[in-house]
């Protein structure tokens, strides 16, 4: 079994989340039921958002890093 990236985890989550919706949704006109935990699956998806940003160097307060030349 391959580890996956956090980006694949990310795509595989965005797909569970839009059939769950599909799936699980019921009603008529502007007025419909969801039967999933959309708050659960939201929670992990801004989680693992974070995790992403975190890995790529775009989440985050920037430091300066460099080397101050006097």
């Amino acid at each position: 079994m391959a580890l996956k990236t956090t980006l694949e985890r990310l795509e595989e989550l965005e797909t569970a989340m839009s059939l769950c919706l599909k799936a699980q949704s019921s009603g008529m006109g502007d007025k419909t039921h969801f039967m999933v935990r959309y708050r659960d699956l939201s929670a992990a998806y801004d989680a693992l958002k974070k995790q992403y940003a975190y890995e790529q160097n775009t989440g985050g307060i920037a430091f300066n890093t460099g080397i101050v030349k006097k």
